[in-house]
């Protein structure tokens, strides 16, 4: 039966085949037609939010590039678009994709962002800065200590960081120090008590000669950023 009824079978697959990718087809465009709305509002967040953490001459855009009318080799999980990151850290200068041209400094900038803007997930991430201060100081470094501390409040962070005002958001310090033991060098990384951190932050601030008045600066930067 199967020989003999082949051509009839293989009929009915093909026509049951076309109606599925016409069906996949309407809800690859539906969810196209949703991200490309979803696009534009995001990306002007997201520009918002890198304005307040010293960036405010550049460009962030999302581009969601659709390959025409597709047919059932063209689709993914996640529907039939491509989706891309353009970035333009410099004006005048065109926005480019961000995964090719976006320095270390900027990509954790681009992420802490990012992370703003989508908020609270259903569960929580581990996120690590390194040098997300580059480049920044005085009062937009304690604006961004204060985004790193609010993402911490539902999510594991990690920043590497030079900037006093970065580190006083943190709920725990660790400082890290390079030194020769036995003509080898080891690198430490050593938890600060309160009144540690307040030496450390003071030596952040002063650099070598810590002063009574860097002192208090630095127990002064704490108490903001308890608060």
């Amino acid at each position: 039966d199967d020989l003999e009824n082949f051509e009839d079978r293989l009929a009915r697959k093909e026509k049951e085949s076309a109606l599925l990718t016409a069906e996949l087809g309407e809800k690859a465009s539906l969810l196209s037609e949703a991200r490309k709305t979803a696009a534009v509002t995001l990306e002007k967040k997201i520009q918002r939010e890198l304005a307040e953490l010293s960036m405010p001459g550049v460009v962030f855009s999302i581009k969601v590039i659709s390959p025409g009318k597709p047919d059932g080799s063209l689709y993914k999980s996640s529907g039939f678009d491509e989706v891309r990151f353009d970035f333009a850290p410099n004006k005048g200068e065109p926005p480019r994709p961000l995964s090719r041209i976006v320095s270390g400094g900027e990509l954790s900038r681009v992420l802490l962002a990012i992370k703003q803007v989508l908020g609270a997930r259903p569960w929580p991430m581990t996120c690590i800065f390194d040098e997300v201060d580059s480049g920044i100081g005085g009062a937009v470094a304690f604006v961004v200590g204060k985004k790193l501390k609010a993402m911490a409040q539902s999510n594991q962070v990690l920043c590497v960081t030079h900037l006093p005002q970065v580190a006083s958001h943190a709920n725990r310090h660790y400082v890290i120090t390079k030194g020769v033991k036995n003509r080898r060098t080891f690198t430490e990384a050593r938890p600060l008590e309160r009144t540690e951190r307040e030496e450390e932050i003071a030596r952040m601030l002063g650099g070598i000669a810590v002063t009574a008045k860097t002192k208090e600066h630095a127990r002064e930067m704490l108490r903001s950023a308890d608060k």
